[in-house]
Parts: structure tokens; C-alpha cells; sequence
């Protein structure tokens, strides 16, 4: 099985896509959580929130596990892109 994480805070330019080769897709939900706790922009400066903010930081964490998702792929698109 071949997925696609997609990681995203929602800002143009802020996409993070990683492929895999899975087993099953609790092999693909743990590199997708996996990959949110690495994602680049997880944690949040003064481009995208009032850092004082503890509601503002809140929302921002919540919108990166809105924008995110993983999905299978065709065996074509993963090795298009690895």
C-alpha cells in the first residue's frame, strides 16, 4: 500500500507532503502522526498568531490537524514522487 501525508497549517507555502510504503494502515497512521510531530511549522510565530495569545495557539494547533489528512496513493504516484 502506498500513502501521501499531507501536514499543513493552512498558510500558502506551509505544506509539508512525505510517501510511503505501508504494510496496513496502522503502519500509515503512525508515520502520519509521525510527520505531524515533526512538521516545520508546528509551532507558531508572529507571522501566523498573537504568541501571547494561549486561545490563538490553540486555534492554530487545531487548524494543522484540520488541514492534514494521509490517503492512499497509486503505486505510479509515489514513485513519481521518491
Amino acid at each position: 500500500m502506498y500513502i501521501r501525508t499531507h501536514i499543513s497549517n493552512g498558510y500558502c507555502g506551509c505544506d509539508e507532503d512525505a510517501y510511503y510504503e505501508v504494510r496496513d494502515a496502522n503502519e500509515a497512521y503512525e508515520l502520519y502522526e509521525q510527520d505531524l510531530e515533526l512538521y516545520g511549522f508546528l509551532e507558531p510565530d508572529e507571522r501566523f498568531i498573537d504568541t501571547d495569545s494561549e486561545e490563538e495557539y490553540d486555534e492554530y494547533q487545531q487548524g494543522i490537524h484540520d488541514y492534514s489528512y494521509w490517503e492512499e496513493i497509486t503505486r505510479e504516484e509515489y514513485e513519481e514522487n521518491t
